[in-house]
């Protein structure tokens, strides 16, 4: 994790984990700077990493859960399995462009099976960028039906 004024030139994925945190066993950790991070200024965010360390519990253990940032501070969310799929949650009702910059970079960057928005719009769409939107029920449904391919 990138500390405000060290940020480094080169695309990282960073582990989210902590071994400290009790309620999750050793295997399964998230890095405290990044729960402090996401509880104080995004909990949909909260949300899905919780969903995601559930469905890897009950569904892949070996699910890797990463984010990803470049230096110029362009990030997205989650990447789940090296590379396989990339997510980005909003906590907007109406994603817009500048919702997707972070996204863009990383596709840009990388060869990614799958890039989706996570957010609070009410049906499944795609953006003028081919981006796929998904309202959160939508996303959780298509996540546990195995669907996202990871």
């Amino acid at each position: 994790f990138c500390v405000k004024g060290h940020r480094k030139p080169t695309t990282r994925c960073n582990d989210w984990y902590n071994e400290n945190l009790p309620f999750f066993n050793l295997h399964h950790r998230i890095h405290a700077s990044i729960l402090r991070w996401i509880l104080i200024y995004s909990p949909s965010k909260v949300n899905i990493l919780i969903e995601f360390k559930a469905y890897q519990a009950c569904r892949n253990p070996e699910l890797d859960i990463r984010y990803w940032r470049t230096g110029t501070g362009f990030e997205v969310d989650f990447i789940l399995d090296d590379m396989s799929v990339a997510i980005e949650a909003k906590r907007s009702s109406k994603v817009h462009s500048t919702h997707t910059r972070g996204l863009r970079a990383q596709l840009d960057e990388h060869r990614v099976k799958k890039a989706i928005i996570d957010a609070l719009e009410k049906h499944p769409r795609r953006l003028e960028s081919g981006l796929k939107v998904l309202p959160w029920q939508d996303f959780l449904e298509r996540l546990w039906a195995g669907e996202l391919g990871v």
